[in-house]
């Protein structure tokens, strides 16, 4: 399984497991092209909506042109004509994977599936992905540090079907991930389909 790593910067060491995703790219309000400071082109890109203006088809095709490994979509806002025309414009070949919720878009690229709130079971979480897209997914992980009043049985652990580290602080419980939690997740996703991940390098290099 591929584990991407997403910055703006190249400061990501590239291995055979670990590839650099440069975030940054899409479009500015007026229409034009924006890109990082410094583009990678060795990187993948990694699109967003932040702005999602009527654009040109020159800014299209631009923006196209500065993909050369693959780039994968960001997006946030909710689904509009917009969305589909650059989705189309870009094509399946340059896409590797966007949000589940735009996959009819382009259904040759991998679905992104996150679980960003502490769930009771990851193997049957990574079931259902498996089961939902026979064809692959991606998992955006992001590191679990979640306060929640629920009861625990002792004031500190790990929780084997939620996979994750648990400690009591005063009235509330705190759910989180480790190198060794993340790890462990990673496996079982891939157990059930997952064909990549992609993560903040800012979020997990610090584990």
């Amino acid at each position: 399984m591929t584990i991407y790593l997403a910055t703006k910067s190249n400061i990501v060491q590239k291995t055979p497991r670990y590839l650099y995703a440069q975030l940054g790219y899409g479009f500015y309000a007026n229409g034009s092209v924006r890109l990082p400071h410094s583009v990678d082109t060795e990187a993948l890109c990694i699109i967003d909506d932040l702005y999602l203006p009527n654009m040109t088809n020159s800014a299209l095709q631009l923006l196209k042109a500065k993909i050369k490994k693959g780039c994968i979509l960001d997006f946030e806002r909710q689904a509009s004509p917009i969305h589909k025309r650059l989705v189309h414009a870009l094509g399946d070949k340059k896409i590797i994977a966007l949000p589940e919720v735009y996959h009819d878009l382009s259904p040759k690229s991998l679905s992104i599936v996150c679980c960003n709130e502490p769930c009771n079971h990851w193997e049957q979480f990574c079931r259902k992905q498996q089961s939902s897209h026979p064809n692959g997914w991606m998992l955006q992980l992001s590191p679990w540090n979640t306060y929640m009043k629920v009861a625990v049985p002792s004031e500190e652990g790990f929780l084997k079907n939620a996979i994750c580290r648990f400690r009591k602080e005063n009235d509330q419980v705190l759910y989180y991930d480790t190198r060794q939690t993340l790890h462990q997740k990673l496996i079982i996703a891939q157990n059930h389909g997952c064909k990549a991940t992609i993560a903040l390098y800012e979020e997990v290099k610090k584990l």
